[in-house]
């Protein structure tokens, strides 16, 4: 069975995708952080359950403790949608030069093509098949 990671067309668009990597790796990086960061809200209700509402606090400890856990909250939100934004912004940019430079090298190979090539094929067999 040929996996895609076998197959010749993968190793040839990683040729074309690999000037973009550090976009790619940013990107990577930001989903990382953005998805991770989505994870707290679980992490600070099992905190404030543990430590706030199950403890033998004071009210005013309680207090306290209930906004550390707010403002972590609010904070960890806050620096998700910069993250968010930028794991978007990455990703389409490493995608879009990926395949603008696929197309430029088409349009190169179609321009090299002999007169006889562009003679016996139909133009829209040929747009067809680089689209």
């Amino acid at each position: 069975m040929n996996t895609p990671f076998g197959s010749p067309s993968f190793w040839r668009y990683l040729r074309y995708a690999r000037p973009y990597w550090k976009q790619a790796l940013g990107s990577i990086i930001c989903g990382l952080l953005k998805f991770g960061l989505g994870l707290l809200l679980p992490y600070a209700l099992g905190q404030l359950t543990d430590h706030v509402i199950l403890a033998d606090l004071s009210l005013a400890e309680k207090q306290s403790e209930l906004l550390w856990v707010t403002a972590v909250l609010v904070a960890s939100y806050v620096i998700r949608i910069p993250i968010a934004y930028y794991r978007s912004y990455l990703a389409e940019y490493a995608g879009n030069r990926t395949i603008f430079d696929i197309r430029e090298a088409l349009y190169a190979h179609v321009q090299r093509l002999g007169l006889e090539y562009h003679a016996r094929t139909r133009a829209g067999g040929t747009v067809s098949r680089l689209v």
